[in-house]
């Protein structure tokens, strides 16, 4: 075969293989890092590999076929060998699940099935080795996706064996094949390692720009917007499953004299110490409880801390108390004190906002009955 026909052959395949590997990059990566679709976060892993499985499986038909089919078999980058090692590489390090190493060594095991018809101690001891590389690979996988002097000998040793096996099966292939295998490979690998961070990158912008959208720049508690779309998704909740849930309406008592004795940057760190003190407050309880600033002075909290439970007064107090002893730079006597309104979800509620209005009374109630006090469903505690 002449030489301008191999070079259009390998530069063919290779810019295939980039076109299949970078399309497959961008799906595994969107599948754990921003799929957002509530089935698809449920069951991410068992996606992951199902979707990495099939695909790996269809890479080697492609190849199998090729590699049958093909009258010149000129270099083994014909066959998207190295997509298919590319891709059990990464997927053992981009999901935690078991069957995910399950899955790759099934598959290893299969490609061995069919690459040797007889066996003898040299093939069985590579395929010995390859298996220990993946279990490696995977039960080491965070260290060796953080430093690429980790990750590259790792997968260049996988790839040394695999060749090696290859190698065994397929002894017909000329020195500037596996010249032009390796090279392919290192091309590859290097584009594939330039793609991922770019969208790690992008993936880490776009979570940041979400989390600033969903945080209140002062506090840091997630702002009213989001505690918004969480109410109604919790009352959406509550239609389908009748998980019931509590709505806290918090409020500083006499902020506005703080901001005007000792002024409003004063009144800022009152804010982040309370939002703090009602962080740990809500930890030190056994239940699922979110902050959330709605504005001004005032917090909201949706919480599954219900009324019938046995531990209902003790969380409210606890939450009401939180800010007692908190000190400030600027006042060593200022003690700052919360007024509360509680309300839980009802059946005959027409829409999310109904539990928001009660509990919004029940704190207007006690603002009103002389402040620091907790009023529960109309009635002060």
């Amino acid at each position: 075969m002449g030489l301008k026909l191999i070079l259009i052959s390998f530069l063919s395949s290779l810019i295939m293989n980039i076109t299949v590997l970078l399309g497959a990059e961008t799906i595994f990566v969107w599948l754990k890092r921003t799929a957002h679709n509530p089935w698809i976060q449920h069951y991410r892993h068992a996606i992951l590999v199902v979707v990495g499985t099939a695909f790996v499986l269809l890479i080697h038909l492609e190849a199998w076929s090729n590699t049958n089919v093909s009258q010149n078999l000129v270099g083994l980058h014909w066959t998207f060998f190295n997509v298919e090692l590319l891709v059990a590489f990464d997927l053992l390090l981009m999901v935690a699940s078991k069957w995910q190493l399950l899955s790759t060594m099934l598959l290893s095991l299969g490609w061995f099935k069919v690459v040797f018809v007889h066996f003898n101690r040299l093939s069985l001891g590579l395929m010995g080795l390859l298996l220990v590389l993946e279990v490696a690979m995977w039960y080491c996988r965070r260290p060796i996706c953080q430093h690429i002097w980790f990750r590259w000998p790792l997968f260049y040793g996988m790839a040394a064996v695999t060749f090696t096996m290859t190698h065994l099966s397929h002894g017909d292939q000329t020195i500037g094949a596996w010249v032009r295998q390796w090279l392919a490979l290192i091309i590859l690998r290097t584009i594939t390692d330039l793609y991922l961070e770019l969208l790690r990158r992008q993936v880490k912008r776009a979570q940041l720009t979400k989390l600033s959208a969903e945080q209140d720049a002062l506090t840091g508690v997630l702002n009213f917007g989001t505690f918004n779309h969480a109410l109604q998704a919790k009352f959406q909740q509550y239609q389908a499953t009748q998980q019931a849930y509590a709505l806290y309406a918090l409020d500083i008592d006499r902020f506005k004299r703080v901001n005007d004795t000792y002024g409003h940057v004063a009144g800022n760190e009152v804010l982040q110490q309370v939002a703090k003190a009602l962080a740990v407050a809500m930890q030190q309880t056994a239940h699922t409880m979110t902050l959330y600033r709605t504005g001004g002075e005032e917090f909201v909290i949706i919480a599954d801390c219900l009324a019938s439970q046995p531990d209902f007064k003790q969380v409210l107090q606890t939450i009401q108390t939180a800010t007692r002893q908190l000190t400030f730079s600027f006042s060593a006597d200022l003690i700052i004190t919360l007024s509360l309104g509680e309300s839980e979800v009802f059946a005959t509620d027409l829409n999310y906002l109904e539990v928001y209005k009660r509990a919004d009374q029940s704190l207007y109630d006690s603002k009103h009955s002389g402040r620091d006090l907790i009023t529960v469903q109309g009635a002060l505690l």
